[in-house]
């Protein structure tokens, strides 16, 4: 039987939004957006370090003054929006993204490089991420 009070346009696959927290005076530097230019594993054991595929070169990261991040994650056709939020919290920036069909769960980069237009950033998962600032 079907129901017609739900259709299926009102059935949204993403839980709900997360609330964001405002930035403090400091923190405004990550404000913007970044450009994933390298990714560096340093998991391999033997080898010090491998660069991962392309696929997650030009990863998208908009930090939000309002503590929104949105990621756009590239694909062979077409590229997928995630919203979440983020804090910075001295160097340890900790983001929390809900990706469709699994739960939000946060994940804590250490920032070791901030400039004006370059982000360096190291992984719970042994990642090394080189970010460039994209210009408004």
């Amino acid at each position: 039987m079907l129901c017609y009070l739900y259709p299926p346009h009102f059935i949204h696959p993403l839980p709900p939004p997360l609330k964001p927290t405002p930035l403090s005076a400091e923190e405004t530097k990550i404000v913007g957006v970044w450009l994933l230019e390298k990714l560096v594993d340093t998991r391999n054991g033997a080898n010090p370090a491998r660069e991962t595929e392309e696929a997650r070169m030009g990863t998208r990261m908009e930090l939000t003054d309002d503590g929104r991040v949105l990621m756009t994650l590239p694909a062979k056709s077409v590229s997928h929006p995630y919203e979440g939020i983020y804090k910075l919290n001295g160097n340890k920036l900790t983001m929390t993204v809900a990706f469709p069909g699994r739960s939000p769960t946060p994940e804590v980069d250490t920032v070791t490089a901030l400039t004006g237009n370059k982000l360096i950033t190291f992984s719970s998962k042994g990642q090394i991420g080189e970010w460039t600032k994209m210009a408004k």
